[in-house]
């Protein structure tokens, strides 16, 4: 797989965006609560949240798999490492409430892990991948079988088909509706 720049989000990783971002996470997170425990994540998990930036969704799943799980938040951009790991340190949890959680630096979709995972989740993360079904495919081999592939994104061409047909041409990211015809 290729070696991607150190943080394909292009919004960057300022203390604004930053913020925007964790203001952003209070409005998603009872959503993707709902989506990850309806998925099956579940006590005792091992985890891995792909594009973690911050850590929201991170410590999220650290909470719904309590402190027989673990969960590991992994992101090529250093200054959203940096930041999640200060959050992760100044939380406020009692013993044994949260699984513990490690923060690493990794390119999607070059994540490589140790052994498998019982699951492997994301949020908003998928539109920022040059390759996203290239990136999924990986993803999904660190998952042990019958494990959960969790993503959350906007899907900002509903005018397609997945896999591609004959009958019906997608739309090519940036292509408008006009220059279908």
């Amino acid at each position: 797989m290729s070696t991607h720049p150190d943080s394909a989000y292009l919004l960057g990783h300022s203390p604004t965006e930053t913020d925007r971002l964790m203001l952003q996470a209070r409005l998603y997170d009872p959503i993707t609560e709902q989506a990850l425990r309806g998925a099956g994540l579940r006590p005792g998990m091992r985890v891995l949240d792909v594009g973690c930036g911050a850590g929201d969704v991170t410590f999220l799943a650290a909470r719904i798999v309590g402190p027989t799980g673990s969960v590991t938040g992994v992101d090529a951009a250093p200054r959203a490492l940096e930041i999640a790991r200060a959050r992760a340190a100044t939380r406020s949890t009692g013993p044994g409430e949260e699984a513990p959680i490690s923060f690493r630096r990794m390119t999607l979709p070059d994540v490589d892990l140790d052994g498998p995972v019982d699951a492997v989740i994301g949020r908003l993360v998928l539109g920022h991948l040059p390759d996203p079904v290239t990136a999924l495919r990986h993803l999904s081999e660190l998952v042990r079988p019958g494990g959960l592939v969790v993503f959350q994104d906007f899907d900002n061409f509903p005018l397609r088909v997945a896999p591609p047909i004959t009958v019906f041409v997608a739309p090519q990211r940036g292509s408008r509706p006009s220059e279908l015809a």
